[in-house]
């Protein structure tokens, strides 16, 4: 009888300590990792963007971004045809870049792979000015000129663009060559 009461005063003691060592996992529920600004204010940001979109240019303040590709029968691009064969629009869904080679700039189409140095197709500008960095294309009876290379100057807001090249995507140049653009 003895050897009973012993081995329920045991358990009874077992129970006991188990419920008090194992009670504050159960008095409160707050995260642990909720952090708010009044506790730790973030002392560091950091964004990583690897993206051809950083190198599109700002639009002209009337676009609005829309789709103005030109409804025709056959899809000619102007880039791809030359001034050969004038074509009817911009249809290449990564866009154009402008490079320059032998002090003369050439809209190019964008590679698959972006690197703009293996463009398969050209349009030389019919005015090159390096010394502005600007080229003037002539394209469906409209002249246009367009900033070829990004600045490395830094402007009034204390902004510096370090773009490799600009990069125009097919719905603006078609509002500007094929669209209602007016100047």
């Amino acid at each position: 009888m003895k050897k009973l009461h012993h081995k329920r005063f045991a358990n009874i003691l077992a129970i006991m300590v188990s419920i008090i060592i194992c009670a504050p996992g159960f008095a409160d529920d707050t995260c642990m990792f909720s952090v708010t600004a009044d506790d730790l204010p973030p002392n560091i940001v950091i964004l990583l963007d690897n993206g051809a979109e950083m190198e599109h240019i700002v639009w002209h303040p009337k676009y609005v971004d829309a789709d103005y590709t030109p409804i025709v029968a056959t899809m000619k691009d102007v880039v791809e045809k030359g001034k050969a064969d004038p074509g009817n629009g911009f249809f290449r869904d990564r866009g154009y870049g402008i490079v320059e080679t032998g002090s003369k700039y050439y809209l190019v189409e964008i590679p698959d792979n972006l690197d703009l140095s293996g463009y398969a197709f050209s349009l030389e500008a019919d005015i090159s000015d390096t010394a502005n960095k600007l080229g003037t294309w002539i394209i469906n009876g409209r002249t246009i000129t367009l900033p070829a290379e990004p600045s490395s100057a830094v402007d009034g807001n204390g902004i510096k663009d370090n773009s490799a090249n600009f990069r125009y995507s097919k719905n603006y140049l078609n509002w500007l060559f094929f669209g209602d653009y007016t100047q």
